[in-house]
């Protein structure tokens, strides 16, 4: 990666080509930024934010950056293979604008990456720097409450979204028990390809009572799952497709007439979900969505003397769910 790549870039920056800003007029020596730097897996060996706020102020002689200014860099760095490669997205929210360029690295190393988006940035901050030789500015002040929200997700939202999460959920079946019951769920995720992750959990329905005059019934359910899980589309909110099996016990209560063989019997099932997410704000997130449960074991529960039907499952269930999750980061 020579300068002459970062050099078209911070023309193209400057000149609106790939921003699609209006180029008659320059950006302010002294304007503010906004700048957040992720590192994705495999490029944590790379500068922290702070060290490159630092390389970046040190270049221009002064500190150019405060959190929720308008105008804002995001830098993304990743690890492709054996070589290094970083996006820089640029973004003007009072404009309604923003752009994204991409550059990388031919050595093994993040130094010489980390080297290149620190000049293209600070040159697309002041294109006529001082002569001035790199000094250390005064350190960056304390950070500000965040006055604007970026409509559209970033990529330092979506590396945080591929964080193993941990979700707690309130699920309501009208039918997987003799009477629409409510249940809680604990689930956690996995993600292990950029559209893919793997959920497992545990689940529990409390007793659901079903009586007659000569009988009284009741009926829980446990169990855990393992899903896999395909992102259909990411935005606000995600949306994803599991299925999976479920195994557990379902839970048998006679409570009249005398009980003969009451208990615990084994139970499992194949279930399908779609599942939608929603941030609320940084590493926390609601989650909702709808579930169709197919026992593969069926019981049919009757008293016998006198005669009576108490319950039989169903062939398909369905389980409505909704709850608050957090990313593990």
């Amino acid at each position: 990666m020579g300068l002459g790549r970062v050099s078209a870039f911070v023309i193209a920056l400057l000149s609106g080509a790939v921003l699609g800003v209006t180029p008659a007029r320059a950006q302010p020596s002294e304007s503010t930024y906004d700048l957040s730097w992720a590192r994705m897996e495999g490029a944590q060996t790379c500068p922290t934010a702070e060290q490159i706020r630092n390389d970046i102020a040190s270049r221009l002689s002064r500190n150019p950056f405060r959190q929720g200014a308008p105008k804002s860099f995001e830098i993304v760095v990743r690890r492709d293979g054996e070589r290094f490669a970083g996006t820089i997205y640029l973004r003007d929210n009072e404009q309604g604008t923003g752009a994204a360029r991409e550059l990388e690295s031919p050595g093994p190393g993040c130094d010489a990456l980390v080297e290149a988006l620190s000049l293209a940035v600070a040159l697309a901050i002041d294109p006529n720097p001082s002569a001035t030789p790199r000094t250390a500015p005064d350190p960056p002040s304390a950070p500000k409450p965040a006055a604007t929200v970026c409509p559209v997700p970033p990529a330092a939202q979506r590396h945080r979204e591929s964080a193993p999460q941990l979700t707690v959920q309130a699920l309501f079946s009208p039918n997987l028990l003799p009477k629409p019951q409510l249940g809680v769920a604990f689930e956690t995720a996995l993600s292990i390809l950029p559209r893919f992750r793997i959920a497992a959990g545990a689940w529990l329905y409390p007793e659901s009572r079903t009586s007659t005059r000569s009988q009284e019934l009741g009926f829980g359910l446990s169990a855990a799952s393992v899903d896999a899980c395909l992102l259909l589309w990411r935005g606000y909110p995600n949306a994803a497709l599991c299925a999976g099996p479920e195994l557990g016990i379902i839970h048998a209560y006679v409570h009249r007439p005398v009980p003969v063989a009451p208990g615990d019997r084994l139970w499992w099932a194949l279930a399908t979900k779609l599942t939608f997410e929603q941030p609320v704000s940084p590493g926390v997130f609601l989650q909702w969505g709808i579930q169709a449960v197919l026992p593969m074991i069926r019981y049919r529960f009757a008293v016998t003397d006198p005669a009576g039907e108490g319950f039989e499952q169903p062939i398909v269930a369905g389980v409505g769910f909704a709850g608050l999750g957090v990313h593990i980061d």
